[in-house]
């Protein structure tokens, strides 16, 4: 019955244009440390009741879908904080929910209680254990589909799902998409990214918090460096830095076929 329905909930969420589809093992995955205030929590924290995490990956083909809109409601007022002192909302997160919403949709119709995040778990690690990616140095999931090029959310659920086998990763061996690897630290301007593996590392030790553009672009008064390579959308609004994302070569081929596949033929005026 339990493997059934993961097949069905597998149905449902590639009907829903998800790409990637994984359940970890509930008890490691409470186990993972993570770093402070990142707004994180253990799944049985964020859902009490919880029995399976579901992690849904959806490839991003452009990165408008990285977009930070700032919140408009006073730090003060918001029950959590991802930065402290700012809050933001990645586009991408619009996408992924909206979708993860559906799954739930058809989980409540089926009995369980259900509800999505793509910011209240560690959902790196949930890939992982699902056996979806690897973590990759620049602290991204890397896929060999995608390389680090899909987004992630989880689906909390009182249904109890079978767990997948976990990535399995040696260094240099099964499962190592970066091996010699450096292109990622490398590419960083700024050189926020501590060289070598992220497995092993202090979690939030692997990127220099103060170096890295992602976080300046939310500081009071980011560094005169990172400001150079600030994608400016509007006031309140910009594109978040990919710098090492995009030079990932993991999958990168793919995504930009898929990416050139799905861009829409430009409107021609008739004669």
């Amino acid at each position: 019955m339990a493997s059934n329905l993961k097949e069905e909930l597998r149905k449902v969420a590639f009907e829903n244009e998800f790409e990637f589809f994984g359940v970890p093992d509930l008890e490691e995955l409470e186990k993972v440390p993570f770093p402070p205030h990142r707004g994180l929590s253990k799944p049985s924290e964020f859902m009490p009741g919880v029995k399976s995490v579901i992690v849904l990956g959806f490839h991003v083909w452009d990165r408008a879908m990285n977009t930070v809109v700032a919140s408009a409601i006073p730090p003060d007022k918001i029950p959590f904080d991802i930065v402290e002192g700012s809050v933001y909302y990645n586009m991408y997160y619009e996408i992924v929910e909206a979708r993860a919403w559906r799954v739930c949709k058809w989980l409540w119709d089926k009995g369980y209680d259900a509800v999505p995040t793509n910011a209240g778990i560690h959902l790196k690690a949930a890939a992982t254990l699902a056996g979806l990616g690897f973590i990759g140095k620049m602290t991204l999931v890397l896929t060999p589909k995608y390389g680090p090029r899909q987004r992630w959310v989880g689906i909390l659920t009182t249904a109890k799902l079978e767990p997948d086998e976990p990535w399995k990763f040696t260094h240099g061996g099964e499962g190592d998409l970066c091996k010699d690897c450096e292109i990622c630290i490398k590419a960083c301007p700024t050189q926020a990214i501590i060289p070598g593996y992220s497995y092993g590392v202090e979690p939030g030790k692997k990127v220099n918090f103060d170096r890295c553009i992602v976080p300046q672009e939310l500081f009071d008064k980011p560094s005169e460096e990172a400001m150079k390579y600030f994608r400016i959308v509007d006031k309140r609004a910009l594109t978040e830095c990919t710098i090492c994302h995009d030079s990932c070569p993991v999958g990168k081929e793919n995504s930009e076929r898929k990416a050139a596949e799905w861009r829409p033929t430009p409107f021609k005026k008739k004669a």
